[in-house]
């Protein structure tokens, strides 16, 4: 009769894991140490356990190593006992964004990603793990692209969008590529804050850099317009055009003193109106549009800075009118 005893390494249970991060990208080996043979590997499942194993010497050396996409991220030493039982881990703290390796690229693939702005490049930087963490609590949030704004709040974008913000080369509108450009400029002026007017002052740039050299400035005005000067649903280069607005947004909280891009839409659609069609055709649309907004449930105090815009654009579109057509500028001026 044998006298062989089973005994059996402890489960393993994970309790806890970054609310970004699917269990589909844990792998784990079993390593049974000084013995001959083949580590055993799994992946975690749903039920995110590691199925105890029965082995015939209690004094028997096992570690666990938890991977992610092969990425190791930790490693425990499991005992053995004589019935099983089941040892509770946590993940939360031990992922991190890239790893060192030769050529220090290994990185996994996360569920939600939620980056800052820098101010000083405009680049995208993803945020560390705790971070994420808290604000994906506070906002409850699983899966996808985030940039944090300045508010304290996250706008939702997409992996190409990043790319963008990261790459600028990448978009390929003249416009949208200058603005960019000029919002980097006054983002590394001297100035510890931005104009309460820089999104007049930054598109006056954006007009008047394509404007200098143009034969047919009635098209410039018109495909910045275009651009800026809709809502973004509307803009036909949309795709191109959210790098911009989340740099924007990210680094402009909308304030009566900080503007939000919503100025930047109603200062340049003012522009094209003025520029294109009488006063008091300009006026007709700025107010009614206002009017509009306070209606379904707009404030006065957001009414008042969005009238400024519409005010300055109007007046911005007049002058440059009168300077590229005079003599209907002062004919038009009669009516």
């Amino acid at each position: 009769m044998s006298n062989s005893k089973n005994y059996y390494t402890e489960a393993v249970k994970v309790v806890d894991l970054p609310v970004y991060l699917d269990e589909q990208y844990i792998n784990y080996k079993l390593i049974f140490l000084d013995q001959i043979g083949m580590p055993l590997t799994g992946k975690l499942d749903s039920s995110k356990m590691i199925a105890s194993i029965g082995v015939n010497d209690k004094h028997v050396k096992v570690m666990l190593i938890i991977y992610i996409q092969d990425i190791e991220i930790k490693k425990i030493n499991l005992s053995v006992f004589d019935d099983i039982k089941t040892k509770e881990i946590s993940l939360k703290s031990t992922v991190s964004e890239t790893c060192i390796e030769q050529d220090n690229t290994c990185s996994f693939n996360l569920k939600l990603n939620i980056y800052t702005i820098n101010k000083q490049s405009n680049q995208a930087i993803l945020l560390g793990l705790s971070e994420v963490e808290k604000i994906a609590k506070e906002r409850n949030l699983i899966i996808g692209y985030y940039i944090k704004r300045r508010s304290g709040g996250v706008s939702k974008t997409s992996k190409e969008t990043i790319d963008k913000i990261n790459n600028p080369s990448k978009i390929a509108n003249k416009y949208i590529k200058h603005a960019l450009e000029c919002l980097k400029n006054e983002s590394n002026a001297a100035e510890e804050d931005y104009s309460r007017l820089m999104y007049r002052d930054l598109m006056a740039k954006v007009f008047e850099y394509f404007l200098k050299n143009s034969k047919d400035p009635d098209s410039v005005v018109d495909e910045i317009v275009s651009i800026f000067g809709t809502n973004m649903e509307d803009s036909y280069m949309r795709s191109e055009l959210l790098a911009f607005y989340h740099i924007y947004e990210a680094l402009i909280p909308k304030t009566h003193t900080s503007p939000g891009y919503d100025k930047i839409q109603h200062f340049t659609y003012s522009t094209g109106k003025s520029y294109n069609t009488m006063k008091i055709i300009t006026d007709t649309a700025q107010y009614a549009g206002e009017a509009y907004d306070l209606i379904n449930g707009g404030s006065w105090d957001d009414t008042k800075s969005d009238m400024e815009a519409n005010n300055l654009g109007q007046a911005y579109g007049t002058r440059l009118y009168e300077k590229y057509h005079p003599v209907r500028a002062a004919i038009r001026n009669l009516d």
